[in-house]
């Protein structure tokens, strides 16, 4: 079964895979991550402030994370940013990801790259309400939207490949009830 998908990449897209890529793919670890950031700022300014005293390793630790978090998340910014632009001017990202039974081959139609990975290589596919996000690494996530795979059908053969391939990193989308 050979399935082959075309879209074009959105902002909206972009900025969830950048989001993906910089901070991770789970809402948790990001939450985490917020928390930490807001700890360690937190902390830097009460030493600063002599509220407390940290020690050197701590203080350093504290402003590593204070800076790093808004600093990578400043880069993010300002790459979607330069995608909103350039995407304004008429650049519109082409992608085709053909999902079979060997693995996924990624083709970025605008610039005439491709690369293939085995199910092997996919550490991590998680559903989400509009997209597949394929987690290759911990660094690199390519993100596969709904829209740009024609139909249900097409995502039920789709999710159904990912449960046979990779069924213990497959995680599909969770129904939420509400009481």
């Amino acid at each position: 079964m050979r399935m082959v998908f075309k879209f074009k990449m959105s902002i909206d897209d972009y900025h969830h895979m950048l989001m993906c890529r910089t901070f991770g793919n789970s809402r948790i670890r990001r939450g985490l991550l917020f928390i930490s950031w807001v700890v360690f700022t937190v902390l830097i300014i009460c030493d600063l402030t002599h509220v407390l005293t940290l020690s050197r390793v701590v203080h350093v630790c504290a402003l590593m994370v204070a800076v790093a978090v808004p600093a990578a998340f400043v880069t993010m910014e300002v790459n979607v940013s330069k995608y909103k632009d350039a995407y304004k001017e008429g650049f519109k990202a082409e992608r085709q990801i053909i999902a079979d039974e060997e693995g996924l081959t990624f083709c970025n139609r605008s610039t005439d790259e491709s690369g293939s990975n085995p199910w092997t290589d996919v550490t991590r596919l998680e559903e989400m309400k509009n997209v597949f996000v394929i987690q290759l690494n911990r660094r690199e996530a390519v993100i596969l939207p709904k829209r740009g795979m024609g139909n249900d059908k097409k995502i039920e053969m789709f999710r159904d490949l990912a449960k046979q391939k990779i069924p213990n990193r497959f995680y599909p989308l969770k129904e939420r009830v509400f009481r």
